[in-house]
């Protein structure tokens, strides 16, 4: 992290505007960790930006308050995530800490939410709205 956004994050922080994990929007550059979405890029993403658990409370509440177990998501991802465990049941505190392990984990947690978005029926909803309102005669990969 650069030390001017360390310096505007700690101010956020000190003003109570931000919780301390706040620090991993500056480090996701203010990114969904699952769909890379910019919750960052308007009022509308911000007001629905939340931090997940990677490893759901639900299953590890003796990691609810692990910093390295919140990450940035968009509302939408989180809660088609909602339970989901990426680590099977086999994740602990020291491999939060592993680098290697988030990353396999995020990448579950975001195939898993990618086959989520697919069974959701509002999303497919919205994509026929979509579609049909644009005139598209496909989906754009884009839009997905």
């Amino acid at each position: 992290m650069r030390e001017e956004d360390e310096i505007a994050v700690n101010r956020l922080i000190d003003l109570k505007f931000w919780e301390p994990h706040a620090r991993k929007l500056v480090r996701r550059n203010g990114r969904c960790v699952y769909c890379g979405a910019d919750v960052l890029h308007d009022r509308l993403g911000y007001a629905t930006l939340q931090w997940d658990h990677l490893l759901p409370k639900a299953h590890y509440r003796e990691l609810k308050h692990d910093p390295n177990n919140i990450v940035l998501a968009c509302q939408l991802c989180n809660s088609l995530k909602w339970d989901y465990d990426p680590s099977n049941g086999t994740g602990t505190a020291d491999m939060l800490q592993n680098d290697k392990f988030r990353s396999q984990w995020i990448e579950q947690a975001r195939l898993h939410i990618s086959k989520e978005r697919q069974k959701d029926t509002a999303d497919v909803l919205w994509r026929k709205v979509r579609k049909i309102i644009l005139g598209l005669d496909s989906w754009p990969d884009e839009l997905s």
